[in-house]
């Protein structure tokens, strides 16, 4: 289910989450630190600030406060599964 979120509520996240990206190691079973950081995105960052926007009919998450300051959620995660997973709470 999908929650009802309105234009200028702030959320606060409250897990870090990552994004691994589909690479492949040198030899297709092991990879190298670096091979494997570089495979990895810091997507959430704990304690970052969103705030709710929406342009054109379409709700954005708006990061205010935090690593990803001035940033939007567009192109890197999708706000509902982040809220379904418990990864945001809202600030009050």
């Amino acid at each position: 289910m999908v929650m009802k979120v309105e234009v200028g509520q702030k959320f606060k996240v409250v897990k870090d989450v990552y994004y691994v990206s589909d690479g492949r190691s040198l030899d297709g079973e092991f990879m190298t630190k670096e091979e494997l950081e570089e495979q990895i995105a810091h997507v959430c960052v704990k304690d970052d600030v969103y705030e709710v926007v929406e342009e054109k009919g379409i709700i954005y998450f708006d990061c205010i406060s935090g690593q990803w300051e001035g940033e939007s959620n567009d192109g890197w995660f999708d706000w509902e599964e982040m809220i379904d997973k418990n990864i945001f709470e809202e600030v009050k």
